[in-house]
């Protein structure tokens, strides 16, 4: 299973959707969707603890280079790598793209030691802080745009405070705070637990979508 991922990383040191063996892929796009590279990278890391291969490490490496180089300085990442435009090129946290990138860096810090990989886990959660949506909307986006407002994606995904983005964000600032010991991760935590408390609907469950300014249920 090593070997076939390694056969698919891409130039850059991700992946994409999938790796196909007749060919070497043409475009050298990688993406955080759905858990992509961050899986493929967690797993080939786990493996480098118990086996000595050198293609294997080599891999990793590559894979956590490319991790450091495609994180923004604000620590966020986009949801593919290198840029290839549009929405694609926002700070996302739809399907958990930055949430498993976190997890990835923690791993790494944890098996390698390097301090890069915790400051990068820490620069990311402190994205996560800083994109909180407002005081009155304590939640977090799917994805925000470069002036850190929340951005559309899809025709079906709109600028709001998404309910599923922000319990992710909630559960990877605990671990981070767990990792760390460092409080200022715990802090956004209470008003977003209010506001999912607070946009519960009547049927006890939730919208995905909460519409900005009026926290209205928004359905696409």
């Amino acid at each position: 299973a090593a070997d076939a991922l390694i056969y698919g990383q891409k130039e850059p040191g991700g992946w994409e959707y999938q790796i196909d063996f007749r060919k070497k892929p043409k475009n050298n796009y990688c993406t955080f969707d759905d858990n992509t590279t961050q899986s493929a990278l967690r797993f080939l890391m786990a493996l480098d603890m118990v086996i000595d291969k050198e293609s294997l490490h080599n891999a990793v490496q590559k894979g956590l280079n490319f991790m450091l180089e495609s994180q923004y300085e604000n620590g966020a990442w986009p949801q593919w790598y290198p840029l290839r435009g549009g929405y694609h090129n926002w700070y996302t946290f739809n399907d958990d793209a930055i949430n498993d990138c976190i997890k990835v860096m923690l791993d790494a810090h944890r098996y390698y030691g390097n301090p890069e990989y915790l400051e990068s886990a820490e620069k990311a959660g402190d994205f996560i802080i800083m994109s909180q949506v407002s005081p009155s909307l304590p939640g977090w986006a799917q994805q925000y745009n470069y002036s850190l407002e929340p951005a559309w994606a899809r025709s079906f995904e709109p600028p709001a405070v998404c309910s599923r983005v922000t319990s992710s964000n909630i559960r990877t600032l605990v671990d981070l705070y767990l990792y760390t010991g460092k409080e200022k991760y715990l802090e956004p935590i209470p008003a977003a637990i209010q506001w999912l408390e607070k946009s519960k609907l009547p049927n006890g469950l939730w919208a995905r979508f909460y519409e900005l300014g009026t926290n209205r249920p928004v359905y696409c």
